[in-house]
């Protein structure tokens, strides 16, 4: 918020004076230039998406819908990062029995499978090129 204009009511500029004073320093006003920890922005951003009340306008949907699409790609990376997530990818090569396609599923800390979608066979680590 900011303060009134010289144009106002003396009365007036110092109630705006006043609200613009407690509005600079509300914790849930966003600063940019400041320093945010990946926790804080998180919350600050996690009430944004839910509707807390602030000193900010309502979130329109279209920034609702980013907000959660970059929390899901950051999801996604850190489930990566610390192998905590299952992954299903297919590869490239035919499968050598029946020419199908090979999937992979891995992740999740688990040993990686490869399946054949047509015929079923299945290779994993263990297995032994001949």
């Amino acid at each position: 918020m900011t303060f009134a204009p010289r144009s106002w009511l003396a009365a007036d500029r110092a109630g705006r004076a006043k609200l613009a004073r407690a509005d600079a320093v509300d914790p849930r006003r966003w600063r940019f230039g400041g320093r945010h920890t990946a926790p804080h922005t998180a919350l600050w951003l996690l009430a944004r998406v839910e509707g807390a009340p602030g000193p900010f306008r309502p979130l329109p949907d279209r920034e609702a819908r980013l907000i959660a699409n970059v929390a899901a790609e950051a999801c996604e990376r850190v489930e990566r990062a610390l192998d905590i997530a299952g992954r299903t990818a297919t590869i490239a090569h035919p499968c050598p029995d029946c020419g199908g396609q090979i999937e992979i599923h891995g992740g999740a800390g688990v040993q990686p499978v490869a399946r054949c979608t047509a015929c079923g066979r299945t290779w994993t680590g263990l297995d032994t090129a001949a």
